[in-house]
């Protein structure tokens, strides 16, 4: 039997193999492009979500300051909840009679006179009660210039009359509504307030910006 007869099957088993072996790797190459394809679309998805954050402010999401906010929060509900002082002890029935007086001279308070009264004492709680201007120049007083310069001034000056106007608090939409501003804007003047001192940031059902009425009664 010749030689060749020998290693012919080997040959071309071995043919067969190389064959199958590039098929394989041709799979194998067209995988790796698929991987390739994938990677550029993800990292531009990531890239535009990272960008997204940059330029869209999420008013609804905490902040650092919104934990400064919460904790200052905690310390004066704590601080508040203070002991209730004992109530005055009555008076002594044992002094001398002279410094208590002739039981007939007590006289019991007029209700009349009362009434009389009550409108002077609103009227002097009313005088204490703040103005807007006065109000706009207290917040501008210690706000960075860069808000004392149009149209951040007349903004700012919008918003405060708006809050001014209501005790209770304003919505963000409130404010985007009455005062024709972007929603990022808005923002933007609302935490310059409440990082300023002058507003507070309450959350019920969203978040409801108040003027601090300890520095403006109204």
């Amino acid at each position: 039997m010749p030689i060749s007869e020998h290693i012919q099957r080997p040959l071309v088993d071995i043919t067969d193999q190389m064959g199958e072996l590039q098929r394989n790797m041709q799979a194998l190459q067209d995988l790796n492009q698929h991987f390739v394809r994938f990677n550029v679309s993800f990292g531009s998805f990531l890239l535009g979500i990272k960008a997204n954050t940059q330029v869209v402010d999420f008013s609804e999401a905490p902040i650092s300051d919104s934990y400064d906010l919460a904790s200052d929060a905690r310390l004066s509900a704590m601080s508040s909840r203070s002991p209730t002082p004992p109530p005055p002890p009555p008076p002594s029935q044992s002094g001398p009679p002279s410094s208590a007086g002739p039981v007939s001279k007590l006289r019991a308070p007029s209700v009349g006179r009362a009434t009389k009264n009550l409108p002077a004492k609103s009227k002097a709680s009313g005088q204490r009660k703040m103005t807007v201007a006065a109000a706009l120049k207290v917040i501008f007083s210690n706000i960075p210039k860069k808000f004392h310069e149009q149209p951040h001034k007349g903004h700012v000056d919008t918003i405060v009359k708006i809050m001014f106007k209501q005790k209770d608090g304003v919505y963000l939409h409130d404010v985007i509504r009455e005062a024709s501003l972007s929603r990022t804007r808005a923002t933007e003047y609302l935490n310059l307030l409440v990082n300023s001192g002058h507003a507070s940031v309450l959350s019920k059902k969203g978040l409801l910006y108040v003027l601090d009425p300890q520095r403006y009664p109204r």
